[in-house]
């Protein structure tokens, strides 16, 4: 049966929700949010200085980090949080702002007109305390132009899979226990490209699947393909598919170019049936971190040209699932071995690094 091809609605902003410009003229006031945190261990007031751009609030939880030690070093009397716990000024020392050189530099790279809000920015969980994800770049060992996801996708389709090795997921999947996949009557596939997971649920005896993914031209090919019932373009964190309709939603490959696993985590819980499972296949972090590597293909001219790509620890998908409901039911890890350097030989000095990783959630019901 030839699939549908569709177009999930738009969503609106979630009520409530509120963002702010930042300006170098708030740097002052934000500093002294910040100081703020370690003087009262309270957020209040950071929602009115939030920073849309996910990539870079790690910065500033990065540099928050040491605000303790700059304040003892040249804050003086007025900026001892520790003696005076209770005391948030609207303005931090002159010694201080001379000292912290390093957070106001850090802090005026922020773009000054910013739209969505931070949440939970000293949150525990996940790397430098938010359930987000560290900028790549400081990975970076290869300098590649970046290009948005659908523009990449879009560049990639025509030799993408002959690019992408099973060896990086579908071995995975191999692997797993559970779920019983001939079990399945119903798959959502999120990020379902160019249907290559899909074909291979298909395999295991899968009836219905449905694919949604963000790229036009990857959804063309799923649907000359025909895996799928029906494939509908849209973002895998809002997917306009019905609530708890699928026994299992499953997602290869695509945790990197998110900037916020929360998202992700809800949509498939809000997709997810009682009892059913989520599959993850992700990029591993230490791979990305250890080899400098972003997802990147060769555009028509021969050009090296990157994804964007996030950096997201173990330990952010382990908060995010959590905080969404999600119960960890099984977890792999691939590592480069034999099979990886038969098709990239000059990845020998990658051996036993781990690559990938597949983790398998239950929604208890």
């Amino acid at each position: 049966m030839p699939s549908r091809l569709t177009r999930a609605p738009p969503t609106s902003a979630p009520t409530g929700t509120k963002g702010h410009n930042l300006a170098v003229s708030d740097v002052d006031s934000l500093t002294a949010v910040i100081a703020g945190h370690y003087r009262t261990g309270s957020t209040t007031g950071l929602d009115e200085y939030s920073v849309a751009c996910p990539r870079r609030v790690w910065r500033v939880q990065q540099f928050s980090w040491w605000m303790p030690s700059m304040m003892h070093r040249f804050g003086g009397p007025d900026a001892s949080f520790d003696r005076h716990p209770a005391t948030l000024p609207v303005r931090l020392s002159p010694h201080l702002h001379r000292g912290n050189h390093h957070l106001r530099r850090e802090l005026r790279r922020l773009p000054a007109a910013l739209n969505r809000p931070v949440e939970n920015l000293f949150r525990g969980g996940g790397a430098g305390g938010i359930i987000g994800a560290m900028e790549f770049r400081n990975f970076d060992a290869r300098g590649y132009r970046t290009v948005d996801v659908r523009t990449g996708y879009g560049e990639w389709v025509a030799n993408y899979e002959q690019t992408v090795e099973d060896v990086m997921d579908l071995a995975l999947l191999d692997r797993l226990q559970e779920p019983s996949w001939a079990a399945v009557t119903r798959a959502a596939d999120l990020g379902c490209g160019t249907g290559r997971t899909g074909q291979w649920l298909r395999g295991k005896g899968v009836p219905a699947i449905d694919g949604v993914d963000l790229t036009p031209e990857m959804l063309a090919v799923a649907q000359r393909r025909g895996a799928h019932d029906r494939l509908v373009e849209a973002d895998v964190a809002a997917t306009g598919l019905a609530d708890s309709a699928y026994d299992l939603v499953i997602s290869s490959l695509i945790d990197e170019h998110l900037d916020d696993l929360n998202r992700l985590y809800r949509e498939a819980w809000r997709l997810a049936a009682p009892k059913a499972a989520f599959v993850l296949v992700t990029f591993h972090p230490h791979f990305i971190m250890t080899s400098g590597m972003p997802t990147h293909y060769t555009n028509s001219a021969g050009e090296s040209v990157a994804i964007t790509t996030n950096v997201h620890l173990v330990s952010d998908h382990v908060a995010a699932a959590l905080a969404a409901g999600w119960r960890l039911a099984e977890l792999h890890e691939g590592v480069i071995g034999d099979a990886w350097v038969a098709v990239k030989p000059k990845w020998e000095r990658f051996r036993n690094h781990p690559i990938s990783a597949a983790y398998v959630w239950r929604k208890d019901g």
